[in-house]
């Protein structure tokens, strides 16, 4: 298939505006927007970070250390844990029509229905990846908060019910107890169907869901704290009524153009039009990353070769775009959901 004019310059349009569309996709939540303020979205660039590389869970090698007099070896420290990461897919297509092309003949025109078509292509791709940091890894899903912040057992290859797996396990669900550092520390209930409270209840409120995603002794904490609309406004009036005085603001967040926040503690709070009914969920960003899935000569955006096919009876034209990636968290005990809560 010859070349035309259109496909020129579409594949030049779409070398040029790479870097600009996956900012775009990748900040197109108030998750993804603040993990790019973050630095927590790692490059498309050669040599980025491959999603093929396993993550560490646990810092210390094994090593074995020796008793110089008696030459015994002594315990050696248990091996380092790794999971493996999943590729998964944010997928869209540019589709036009030999008609497309009869009426855009000039340059001009080119470009115009060209950028409108990455445009609108871009948009599409947006809301996928909105959606998708919210997924719980099934099938062709992304690797979410669904995933990072759940209950359920299995967080990609690893079992967070077994003994020396906390790292893995979110604060969520039921209550359960684990051995942190030699202390047995117990969590939860964090899905109890109750009014959201600043603390207090069953499951101690935001205070409590903040307390259990800290170290011992509070240090380390949430820093994003994301719910759905109607849950944040229940906080705004608790927080400025707990509070006694102005509400706190951060202007990192209102930067990222999500205006609507409060801060508690160390977490910004706002909102997610695609956040769960009745969810309220902690991250800590600096366990979380979005990485990409490169491969020497292969960054950013997959574009596929143009493609004709027949269309409503008519000859279309087809690119697709593929981002591959996936969400990640070398420690989702760092994080944690209240779910079922109401506001009243």
């Amino acid at each position: 298939m010859a070349s035309t004019l259109f496909e020129s310059l579409l594949a030049a349009t779409m070398d040029q505006r790479e870097p600009e569309i996956m900012k775009q996709v990748d900040t197109a939540s108030p998750i993804g927007a603040w993990l790019d303020a973050n630095k927590c979205n790692d490059p498309w660039t050669e040599g980025g970070y491959n999603i093929e590389t396993n993550i560490s869970v646990n810092l210390n090698d094994t090593v074995a250390a020796r008793d110089y007099k008696t030459e015994i070896n002594l315990k050696e420290q248990n091996p380092l844990r790794t999971v493996s990461l999943p590729v998964k897919i944010v997928n869209g297509s540019l589709v036009w029509y030999k008609h497309d092309e009869d009426a855009n003949s000039s340059k001009a025109k080119v470009v115009g229905y060209v950028t409108d078509l990455i445009d609108n292509l871009t948009e599409s791709l947006r809301q996928e990846m909105a959606l998708q940091y919210w997924e719980d890894g099934t099938g062709v899903n992304w690797d979410g908060l669904g995933a990072i912040i759940s209950a359920t057992n299995t967080y990609m290859t690893m079992n967070r019910s077994t003994t020396g797996n906390e790292y893995w396990k979110a604060k969520t669900g039921a209550q359960f107890t684990v051995s942190i550092g030699g202390v047995s520390r117990t969590f939860g209930p964090f899905n109890t169907a109750e009014p959201l409270l600043i603390r207090g209840g069953t499951d101690g409120g935001i205070e409590g869901l903040y307390t259990a995603c800290c170290d011992n002794g509070g240090a380390d904490g949430p820093d994003l704290i994301i719910t759905t609309e109607a849950l944040y406004r229940r906080l705004f009036a608790l927080v400025a009524a707990d509070s006694s005085s102005t509400v706190l603001y951060s202007q990192k967040m209102a930067d990222l153009d999500y205006p609507e926040n409060i801060q508690y503690k160390g977490a910004t709070i706002t909102w997610d039009t695609n956040c769960p009914s009745g969810g309220v969920y902690a991250l800590n960003s600096k366990y979380i990353k979005n990485r990409p899935y490169t491969t020497s000569g292969s960054n950013g955006l997959y574009k596929s070769p143009i493609a004709e096919r027949i269309a409503n009876g008519s000859l279309s034209k087809v690119m697709i775009i593929e981002k591959k990636g996936n969400l990640t968290c070398r420690r989702p005990g760092k994080c944690g959901a209240l779910t079922g809560k109401t506001t009243s």
